[in-house]
């Protein structure tokens, strides 16, 4: 549904007042300034004036102040060389705040208000009680927040609120909800672009626990200094209005909508033993591998791409252990002491050479390890020559479509299967990154094994 809003306004834009309208959308957050003005000195529409502006104050006919940021120029037209026409697109809009410099827009807390992750965080409120006096028994308690320090400087909450009630229960028609905020806390005054920066981290978190979008529906942002009054030492902070293109408001998935035990960690889990902290000081590192494990959730891409997304994900998380041929050689030593023919198959393998490590002995390393899949899968080191060399073929053809390696790549309900074993292991190794213990790994993903065991994907690939 489209909810464009416009409201007219007085702009100051390089020191000069405008009027013109603004659109706005709260659901995308496209936001247009639309100006018009006359002067009959200028032939073309601000001629000399730059494409991209950092900030435009203004104040919308309501008596509203707001500042626009990040602005750039999309559109000049000029009629007759006297009535001009300015389209200006901005990234961000505040409102009620305005500032004459783009610095100046700092917060100590932005809050992030997500209305589908209740089921993830555990922390809906609502309780229904079976009792045989009553035909629906509904009870609400607020659940406590989670509070998550990341560094002296930052730390995260996630907080429940119950939303909209109507306590008059003689009406025809109640509507109750509840959702969870995302609350990122600086003690020192921060842009909202590091704020986002900080809720990108946590909303690709998210996506990677739950293979859905989340869905925001409102940012507000607090500066510690800006108040209403005070009672004691609590003081009635002002909450700022933002709206900004960055974050999507897609009609997605609803992850209430799925079973927990579908999701690769829950918050309980993240929250545990410092896990989040964790993935915050390892994201830069690891960006790229979790981004790839998204795109597939983020864009309906066809398979052949998702397994080459998958597959270059496991490749860098094996690169950033092992870049030297001689130390992965040792390694290969070291772990495979006790099976002689897995140490030839790596080392005498005549692809591999003194520069680089072949994708086929990283696959061979990836696939034998201690989840469960290699535990009770003999098929898995019996066969790991063919299975590698198929996995490895496939990349290759789906990278360069190679008429030779095409007969042996993998292709359709075999290529979904691959896929599924893909997800599985790399899905165990994020875990792993993220302190969880091989038990906490195994026992998460048994579901997404016994899918494997119960298709016989193992068996019908070696097939292939």
């Amino acid at each position: 549904m489209n909810k464009d809003m416009t409201i007219g306004g007085k702009w100051n834009i390089l020191g000069k007042d405008y009027q013109g309208d603004i659109t706005f959308n709260e659901e995308n957050g496209m936001i247009v300034l639309s100006i018009y003005y006359k002067d009959n000195k200028e032939f073309i529409a601000w001629m000399n004036k730059p494409t991209e502006i950092d900030v435009i104050t203004g104040k919308l006919n309501q008596e509203i102040k707001c500042t626009l940021t990040d602005c750039q120029i999309v559109k000049r037209h000029s009629d007759s060389f006297v009535r001009h026409h300015i389209v200006i697109l901005a990234r961000s809009m505040f409102l009620n705040l305005s500032k004459n410099k783009k610095d100046l827009l700092k917060f100590n807390e932005v809050h992030f208000h997500i209305s589908n992750i209740i089921k993830w965080s555990q922390l809906s409120g609502l309780e229904y009680f079976d009792d045989k006096d009553y035909r629906l028994k509904i009870g609400y308690k607020f659940k406590d927040k989670v509070t998550i320090k990341i560094d002296d400087n930052t730390s995260v909450e996630f907080v429940p609120y119950l939303g909209s009630f109507n306590f008059d229960m003689q009406v025809e028609k109640l509507d109750i909800s509840q959702h969870v905020e995302v609350h990122i806390i600086n003690k020192k005054e921060t842009t909202f672009d590091n704020f986002l920066e900080t809720f990108k981290m946590i909303s690709n978190m998210i996506t990677l626990a739950t293979s859905s979008k989340i869905n925001v529906v409102e940012i507000k942002g607090i500066n510690y200094k800006k108040y209403n009054g005070a009672v004691g030492t609590k003081k009635n902070y002002i909450k700022y209005q933002i709206i900004t293109n960055l974050v999507k408001h897609d009609n997605v998935k609803n992850l209430d909508a799925e079973r927990i035990n579908t999701y690769l960690f829950s918050l309980n889990n993240i929250a545990y033993k410092n896990r989040l902290k964790r993935w915050f000081d390892s994201y830069e590192e690891y960006s790229s591998i979790y981004n790839l494990y998204n795109l597939g959730i983020n864009n309906d891409v066809p398979d052949e791409i998702r397994f080459c997304n998958l597959m270059q994900a496991l490749e860098l998380l094996h690169t950033k252990q092992f870049k030297k041929v001689k130390k992965f050689f040792d390694h290969i030593d070291n772990k495979f002491k006790d099976n002689s023919n897995i140490i030839d198959l790596v080392k005498n393998n005549p692809n591999q050479s003194d520069e680089f490590i072949i994708l086929k002995n990283r696959l061979i390393d990836l696939f034998i390890n201690d989840f469960s899949l290699t535990k009770t899968d003999e098929n898995i080191i019996n066969n790991i020559d063919i299975i590698t060399t198929i996995f490895s073929d496939t990349r290759h053809y789906y990278t360069h479509y190679s008429e030779a390696k095409k007969s042996k790549s993998l292709s359709g309900t075999n290529l979904k299967y691959g896929i599924y074993i893909l997800d599985y292991l790399l899905s165990c190794f994020i875990l792993k990154n993220l302190s969880f213990d091989i038990e906490e790994i195994n026992k998460n993903r048994e579901l997404q094994l016994n899918n494997i065991k119960n298709n016989k994907m193992i068996e019908k690939i070696i097939n292939n």
